[in-house]
């Protein structure tokens, strides 16, 4: 993901460790101690991943499309639903009827990331500059 959107992938870390047992809370989740309840993990998604939002039937006419692809950016906050980000629009939708492709990434596809060089690993190192080095 491009480092915009790395306040999402906060918000995502921070709603996992609200749900996720403590040792310190006696293996209990700081949902549970708050609302009295079990957090469901039905609802966690791979972040960052393929998904196609369900555009409600009242905002689109029949000749639209139904979706578009979108990239996943966690739950929404304050609402029963999904954030995804719209590439063609560059809006972020909240929904509840969700589609996941969890195995595309449709950012990995944009940013290509440069090959590490790694030859100073090699074994093609002087042995008299290794002497030197074990005289120190």
């Amino acid at each position: 993901m491009p480092p915009t959107f790395w306040h999402h992938a906060l918000s995502m870390a921070t709603h996992l460790l609200n749900i996720l047992p403590s040792k310190v809370l006696d293996y209990l989740s700081p949902t549970q101690i708050l609302y009295q309840s079990d957090p469901s993990y039905s609802d966690l998604r791979v972040f960052g991943c393929l998904c196609f939002p369900l555009f409600p039937s009242t905002t689109i006419n029949k000749l639209q499309e139904r979706s578009s692809p979108c990239a996943y950016l966690g739950p929404a906050p304050n609402h029963r639903g999904s954030k995804c980000y719209d590439m063609s629009s560059g809006k972020i939708i909240i929904c509840r009827h969700v589609r996941f492709v969890e195995t595309e990434f449709p950012f990995s596809k944009l940013h290509k990331t440069t090959p590490t060089n790694y030859d100073f690993l090699s074994d093609n190192i002087n042995p008299a500059i290794c002497m030197l080095f074990l005289r120190i």
